[in-house]
């Protein structure tokens, strides 16, 4: 069985309110998809969270954690 973090990413976009619900592969039809991508484009408040998100995502400073951490792990 292949090992996927999609569930995981989907819960999380869930809970962070950018798209409406996650759709379990299982379950996963056209129609279903298409329910969901009409009510995620329709819905402003999904749009409103996605770009404060971006902006959050866009101030933080991922490569200088990243760096710092090397160093201590260097000789």
């Amino acid at each position: 069985m292949p090992c996927s973090d999609a569930s995981f990413w989907a819960r999380r976009l869930t809970s962070l309110g950018v798209v409406p619900w996650a759709i379990p592969l299982r379950t996963l039809t056209a129609d279903a998809l298409a329910a969901a991508l009409r009510r995620a484009t329709a819905e402003p408040l999904h749009a409103h969270r996605a770009r404060a998100l971006a902006d959050l995502l866009r101030a933080e400073d991922g490569v200088e954690p990243v760096r710092q951490a090397v160093e201590r792990l260097a000789p």
